[in-house]
């Protein structure tokens, strides 16, 4: 049975296309729904080093967090509006990693993530994080393209 599900989003219509296959999976036993946003610890760092350390990295991040659960509360509103129980989820750093601590410790049933389906060279090259948490999830992940 299907009980509690984990969608990680970006916010990207590939994000906002699971919440269709998620409405139609209520009727296998969902009783909730958390979405989780991870704020990339990489591109703060990395935005702190083309601007020559003159990023506050903590009022980023505090302000990404904010900015994070604002969006959340509003791009999730279709779940909750179909009886959806809906809680939120920011953590900040590694996506992947993240996502999968997250499964864990949350016990999900299953990760549903969108996919933006890039070519076969941008997979083997840079990896997804949908990939990535595909290849190392203990949990079963639905991947809606």
């Amino acid at each position: 049975m299907i009980s509690r599900i984990l969608l990680p989003t970006d916010f990207s219509e590939h994000s906002r296309k699971c919440f269709d296959y998620i409405i139609k999976l209520k009727d296998c036993g969902i009783e909730e729904v958390i979405i989780m946003h991870v704020v990339d610890l990489k591109i703060i760092r990395e935005t702190d080093v083309i601007f020559d350390g003159e990023v506050d990295e903590e009022q980023v991040i505090e302000r990404s967090i904010k900015q994070a659960e604002e969006k959340l509360k509003v791009f999730t509103e279709p779940l909750a509006e179909n009886g959806l129980r809906i809680s939120f989820l920011v953590k900040i750093g590694n996506p992947c990693s993240e996502i999968i601590r997250a499964a864990d410790e949350m016990n999900v049933s299953m990760i549903v993530m969108g996919h933006r389906g890039h070519n076969l060279a941008e997979e083997l090259l840079l990896g997804s994080n949908s990939e990535k948490v595909i290849r190392k999830s203990s949990k079963p992940v639905l991947l809606i393209k």
